[in-house]
């Protein structure tokens, strides 16, 4: 009777690091690109967020409800519901990467300012809302303290979000028409106190100049 011999075999230690590698680069090929879309999401949650807030301050101050001589208007503006649900976090309000949210109304102008925003959101929020809609009224973009009032260029974006985290503010006016350079005020300081970190800014108190 014939012997039969089978060819079977395992792995070898080189195929079964090759087939793990393969496997490593298509898990981590997946994390990026879900880590991409979900700042994409963001991103996008968060321009819907400033042009809601923008629009029904706006409504506001048409109205005659609020004054043009820089009040502190965030606890009036969370009582009128300026600020859409996405942004609120707890018992306060936050932008979506949990950072603080600062507002003030001042010489026709609106300053909206997020912190704790990260370095590739901060480019795509910066470049998107700039560009959005020549008649927005949006005057000045201001990330961690460098002025634009133009559209801000990927490449100026890319320079100035130059932290892990950043701190960026939009400049509105208040009519709905964008405001001459010589008409701006100083933008919102959004700096944090002495030993304090941006998360921890009281988000009803924003610190103000």
């Amino acid at each position: 009777m014939q012997k039969t011999t089978s060819n079977k075999r395992g792995f070898s230690l080189i195929e079964a690091s090759i087939v793990l590698g393969v496997v490593g680069l298509v898990i981590g090929g997946v994390w990026v690109a879900s880590a991409s879309v979900r700042t994409n999401m963001k991103v996008s949650a968060a321009q819907d967020d400033i042009l809601q807030v923008v629009q029904n301050v706006r409504g506001l101050y048409a109205s005659g409800h609020i004054a043009n001589d820089g009040e502190e208007v965030f606890a009036m503006f969370v009582n009128m519901g300026v600020f859409p649900s996405g942004m609120m976090s707890g018992a306060g309000y936050a932008n979506r990467w949990g950072g603080a949210v600062a507002i003030e109304v001042a010489d026709d102008q609106l300053d909206l300012g997020f912190t704790n925003v990260s370095k590739e959101a901060c480019v795509r929020l910066a470049v998107n809302m700039s560009g959005s809609d020549e008649n927005d009224g949006l005057s000045r973009t201001t990330i961690n303290g460098t002025e634009y009032t133009d559209t801000v260029s990927l490449a100026s974006a890319g320079t100035s979000c130059s932290g892990a985290v950043n701190v960026i503010t939009w400049t509105y006016g208040l009519n709905g028409e964008k405001l001459q350079f010589a008409e701006l005020e100083p933008a919102i300081s959004l700096a944090p106190p002495p030993d304090e970190d941006f998360n921890t800014i009281d988000l009803y108190n924003p610190p103000v100049d």
